[in-house]
């Protein structure tokens, strides 16, 4: 939350931040590969997941301040930015055996990766078919979509503390976007909704590679994205400000961030695991109001905190009596 100090604005520190810090510490360390299959505690791995919604939150008033890019060349070169971030930092950390990482990842892998990257392009793509209400409002319903495909794929039970912050949050996203609903642009709403499957399916992809190291699907995820936009990009030429704007959302949030979403997998159920990325949700609309003076609604307001109050709820007593650990099982064929 923002807090005033003397004289300037200060952001204060997410919870977690400690834990996103050793969690980083241990990514970009060179460990052999009995190491780095080592899982957080449930409490890092639920500090871990809020902290990422923390930072994942900055990205739309990056992709605010984008000036002239298309589309799809936005695309494009965040897609570039997360592929040469992740990599680099699993050079980094395997060294020679960089190579080996990537095999490991196996069948879970290649399906997270295939998940992340065909669902990064449709969320972008969504926003120019329909309202960003709707397509929030999509997206916001795959804890459901991830306990779901869990339950069916992982036998992930899902307790009942879970269902109700679920749903909860939803009720609050509702609120948020309420104003901004539209009954129309159904391509942008089924892209939005392609959007939150493919997100869930990439939370149990997680859960099923949970006993090895699966950042590698995380770059995986960003050739894919570069290699299906590549050829739909009209001009390729961008200006140096949106460039690295678009380098800073997928080279530094996207990129760390969602290796740190394949660490915290390692323990968190992929349902609570979803449903705390919704905290994004709640400071979006924070970090605009504070940079451009777009003041938010009353209902986004109250939405933001039914929805502020669901998630940390629901982490505060998920951390007090820590879910079961689920082992992973062989992937469906």
């Amino acid at each position: 939350m923002p807090v005033r100090g003397p004289d300037v604005l200060q952001i204060a520190a997410p919870p977690g931040t400690r834990a996103v810090a050793v969690a980083l510490s241990d990514l970009a360390t060179a460990v052999p590969f009995d190491q780095s299959d080592r899982a957080p505690t449930y409490s890092l791995g639920v500090g871990i997941a809020l902290s990422v919604a923390f930072v994942w939150s900055f990205s739309g008033l990056i992709f605010r301040h984008i000036e002239a890019a298309e589309p799809w060349a936005i695309i494009f070169y965040r897609s570039l930015g997360v592929a040469l971030g992740v990599t680099l930092v699993i050079v980094l950390r395997y060294r020679r055996a960089a190579g080996q990482a990537f095999f490991r990842i196996g069948k879970p892998g290649l399906a997270a990766a295939l998940c992340l990257g065909t669902a990064s392009v449709l969320f972008l793509q969504a926003l120019h078919f329909t309202t960003i209400a709707n397509v929030s409002f999509l997206v916001a319903a795959h804890p459901f979509f991830a306990a779901a495909l869990a339950w069916l794929l992982l036998k992930e039970k899902v307790t009942h503390r879970t269902w109700i912050a679920a749903a909860l949050a939803l009720v609050g996203v509702l609120l948020m976007v309420l104003e901004g609903i539209a009954f129309e642009g159904g391509l942008g709403n089924i892209l939005g909704l392609g959007a939150a499957i493919l997100s869930a399916g990439y939370a149990v992809a997680l859960r099923f590679g949970r006993r090895i190291d699966m950042t590698p699907a995380v770059a995986l995820s960003g050739i894919l994205a570069l290699i299906f936009s590549a050829p739909l990009v009209v001009d390729f030429r961008i200006s140096w400000h949106d460039l690295g704007l678009c380098l800073l959302q997928g080279m530094v949030i996207s990129a760390i961030c969602n290796s740190l979403f394949a660490y915290a997998a390692r323990s968190v159920p992929a349902a609570e695991l979803t449903l705390f990325t919704l905290l994004e949700t709640v400071l979006a609309p924070l970090w605009v109001w504070l940079a451009i003076s777009e003041t938010p609604s009353v209902l986004t307001l109250i939405g933001g905190a039914i929805i502020l109050i669901a998630i940390l709820g629901h982490a505060y007593s998920a951390t007090r009596r820590p879910s079961k650990t689920v082992r992973s099982g062989p992937f469906p064929a």
